[in-house]
């Protein structure tokens, strides 16, 4: 499973909304157990291991293929890294 982007413009855009969903998903199932509320957290495992899995792929794609998102804007970018210092956090 990949992303299918057109650009590196787009590519960012769906990285970041990939990693923010990721994010929530991530805090969501956090809190589910800090609540001991783990049927909670189990109804979204199935997302949460898809998505990320899709997350390292890219990820190592990216790392691996700089050039993939190069030409997209610095802010956009930016706020890709901004998205990752979150994910990372949670």
């Amino acid at each position: 499973m990949a992303l299918d982007a057109r650009d590196a413009t787009d590519r960012v855009g769906q990285l970041i909304i990939l990693t923010e969903r990721l994010t929530g998903l991530i805090a969501d199932q956090a809190l589910a157990f800090e609540q001991r509320r783990p049927q909670a957290a189990a109804a979204q495992l199935e997302e949460t291991s898809r998505l990320a899995n899709l997350y390292r792929h890219e990820s190592a794609r990216v790392r691996s293929q700089p050039a993939l998102i190069a030409g997209a804007p610095l802010d956009q970018r930016l706020a890709l890294m901004r998205v990752t210092e979150a994910f990372d956090a949670v």
